[in-house]
């Protein structure tokens, strides 16, 4: 639900692009200057559409209100500046609910 797809998304870029950005060494916070946005910019955007998603799973029953904000408050706090290898690595999805009884927060 919240991963590489994201960032690909608010950054206007591919999954490929983006890949390849991070193997040639440059950082998340590169990038997004070279698209013109700050990391503060690109973490209010991304934060917005996990909340939309969110909401989205609260209404189709899938997480109640409590999860979700379980799970955006996690987000929030979330430093997009140590991304940078776990999107390096390739791993779609860095942000995973754990626990037997933590609901995913990707799907």
């Amino acid at each position: 639900m919240f991963g590489q797809s994201d960032f690909c998304e608010i950054l206007g870029m591919t999954k490929q692009e983006l890949k390849d950005e991070l193997k040639a060494g440059k950082t998340l916070a590169q990038i997004a200057e070279a698209k013109g946005m700050t990391m503060d910019q690109l973490k209010e955007k991304w934060l917005a559409n996990a909340r939309e998603k969110l909401d989205n799973k609260v209404a189709q029953g899938k997480l109640t209100a409590q999860q979700a904000q379980d799970i955006f408050t996690k987000l929030q706090n979330k430093d997009l500046g140590k991304l940078d290898i776990m999107l390096k690595m390739n791993n779609p999805k860095p942000f995973r609910g754990s626990g037997k009884d933590a609901p995913s927060i990707v799907k």
